[in-house]
């Protein structure tokens, strides 16, 4: 009786955890500041799964997680970059492979690199595989 409990009371416990997790990361990717020059604006897109989201990271208030952020910093210490690069975070949590070819039907590949805001970016990539063997199609209950 009590093993029932406490495996239950885990269960609900790991999914408010995970639910809260991704709550924090998406409201700090949509907060992210753009850079101040904007006139000669490059983007970069990355998409994928939860590691390409950042989902595990360390993540502070306004700042993304993620590939985008190990990307963002790199270019900044290049001191032969001068032109301002925006990366957006577009990964997804529990998505796999399947669910970003450019081949599938009302896929994310479309919805993502297809928008109106991001379909002039000069960098698009793709981190997947991931999330394909470990955690795709698991439906909490």
């Amino acid at each position: 009786m009590l093993a029932q409990f406490i495996a239950t009371f885990m269960t609900y416990f790991v999914q408010l955890k995970t639910t809260l997790k991704l709550w924090w990361l998406r409201v700090n990717i949509s907060t992210a500041a753009a850079p101040r020059n904007s006139k000669q604006l490059h983007k970069i897109i990355f998409a994928g799964d939860g590691y390409a989201e950042g989902y595990g990271d360390w993540i502070t208030f306004g700042h993304e997680a993620g590939t985008t952020t190990h990307i963002r910093r790199m270019i900044q210490a290049k001191k032969s970059i001068r032109s301002a690069w925006k990366t957006y975070n577009r990964g997804r949590y529990l998505t796999a492979t399947e669910d970003w070819l450019p081949s599938t039907p009302d896929g994310l590949f479309d919805k993502t690199f297809k928008t109106p805001a991001l379909k002039d970016a000069e960098g698009r990539c793709t981190g997947r595989g991931h999330s394909s063997s470990h955690f795709h199609r698991i439906h909490i209950v």
